[in-house]
């Protein structure tokens, strides 16, 4: 069966490739339409692209989660949100950018991953780029005819940060990646001096990835005897919502953000925030692109701390759980000394 599967994912891919004409490239499609993170770990890649091809237009279909976060970075020029279950509006989308003749699709899955394949398939544009792909069904993304814009898998394998391996597809096509980083989230990184606002993420985008209750009270407590002008701004979603109010509610230096439809309102905070804490989550990234002082708790997952750790150049402490998929077991003690030192380096 798996050679069978294989055999019919080649058939299917298999189509003429074409070279490669930077000159006559006139639009470019991201295919990300999963989490904020992805999205944000990407926009190096497309800043890259668009310093390298000015006049080329870039189309992002993005999720209903990160379509906000398109807009406000302003690197694309028209963005397309995936609708969430009507698959036959998604036909008609992917039907449109056919009609267009796209110049280049850009799946940023590691792997061969049906739902992007569908898509590349149906757009059907001049070129697919990726990333190195490892295999699915006995067969790898380089037998695949249709990923024709692949570089060779780095000498770190998956042992990297993803930004850097998204910029390989950059340097294959020979754009410029010197000033790729920081994640250019917006196009002001350095505009915003710091207040006296620090905040504090309870949780990452599942409930395993959280930090206790009674920690979060001790967290408030630090902050205050240390830095007592100083605001903690909690962001909790609508579900936690009155849980973390009513946690906090004998708190007075804690501020509890009301919930938003996006993430932007949290992205306009944070740039002027003195400092971060939070779990493994976007927040992370978006801490990175302002080059914000930072203290993350990760689950134990090397692997995938590799790829997704924050590529910061403010002050950074990463902490880890016991579990390799949840925040259970994090050391306490070293969080709140962690806190108090990066605190206490603050302005008063």
């Amino acid at each position: 069966m798996r050679r069978i599967k294989g055999f019919l994912l080649k058939a299917l891919t298999k189509r003429k490739s074409t070279p490669f004409e930077a000159a006559s490239t006139k639009s470019f499609v991201f295919l990300r339409y999963d989490r904020i993170g992805d999205l944000i770990v990407s926009l190096p890649l497309v800043k890259s692209l668009r310093a390298a091809f000015p006049a080329t237009e870039i189309i992002l279909i993005g999720s209903e989660a990160n379509a906000s976060v398109g807009r406000y970075c302003g690197l694309f020029d028209e963005i397309i949100v995936k609708p969430k279950g009507r698959f036959f509006s998604w036909i008609l989308i992917l039907w449109s950018l056919r009609r267009r003749r796209i110049s280049i699709t850009f799946d940023l899955n590691h792997s061969v991953t049906p739902h992007t394949l569908f898509a590349c398939l149906a757009i059907n544009s001049k070129h697919v780029a990726t990333p190195y792909k490892d295999g699915r069904w006995g067969v790898s993304g380089r037998e695949l005819d249709l990923f024709d814009l692949m570089p060779p898998k780095h000498a770190d394998g998956y042992d990297r940060p993803l930004a850097e391996t998204y910029l390989d597809i950059a340097r294959l096509l020979q754009c410029p990646t010197d000033s790729a980083l920081p994640y250019p989230l917006s196009p002001n990184l350095n505009a915003h001096q710091p207040e006296r606002t620090i905040i504090l993420n309870h949780r990452g985008s599942r409930a395993s990835m959280r930090l206790l209750d009674q920690h979060l009270l001790e967290i408030t407590k630090i902050i205050k005897n240390a830095r007592p002008t100083y605001t903690v701004k909690m962001i909790p979603q609508w579900s936690e919502h009155n849980q973390i109010a009513s946690l906090m509610k004998h708190q007075n230096n804690v501020e509890i953000l009301p919930p938003s439809p996006t993430i932007i309102p949290v992205i306009e905070t944070m740039k002027s925030a003195a400092l971060i804490v939070t779990p493994d989550t976007a927040l992370v990234h978006i801490a990175a692109a302002f080059s914000k002082p930072l203290i993350a708790v990760y689950a134990n997952a090397p692997a995938l701390f590799s790829q997704w750790r924050p590529l910061n150049t403010a002050p950074t402490v990463t902490l880890f759980s016991s579990k390799n998929n949840s925040l259970d077991g994090y050391d306490f003690h070293k969080l709140s000394e962690a806190v108090a030192e990066m605190v206490n380096m603050l302005p008063e």
